[in-house]
């Protein structure tokens, strides 16, 4: 069995961090939302822990609202079948 780790990418830093790396960066801005922070999740400005947080919700909004499922995220041909599905109104 392959041992895979979850990433995500931050386009603030212009880089990919684990997801524990993640999860811990953001409850290290929730916890402090008057702290200023060297970037945001989507900018290279810095910000305080209250912009990160929303971003992060942006973001969880944007990821729901989608509704692709986590497999499939990013996955050119379940997107496309997707949209050829609601043009024949199935």
């Amino acid at each position: 069995m392959q041992n895979t780790k979850r990433a995500i990418y931050v386009p603030g830093k212009d880089a990919w961090y684990s997801l524990g790396a993640y999860v811990r960066a953001v409850k290290k801005a929730k916890a402090n939302p008057d702290a200023m922070f060297s970037c945001t999740i989507c900018s290279w400005a810095s910000g305080r822990g209250r912009d990160i947080m929303r971003e992060f919700m942006d973001g969880v909004m944007d990821r729901i609202n989608q509704g692709i499922p986590y497999t499939k995220r990013g996955k050119r041909e379940y997107i496309l079948r997707q949209v050829q599905k609601a043009k024949r109104g199935d």
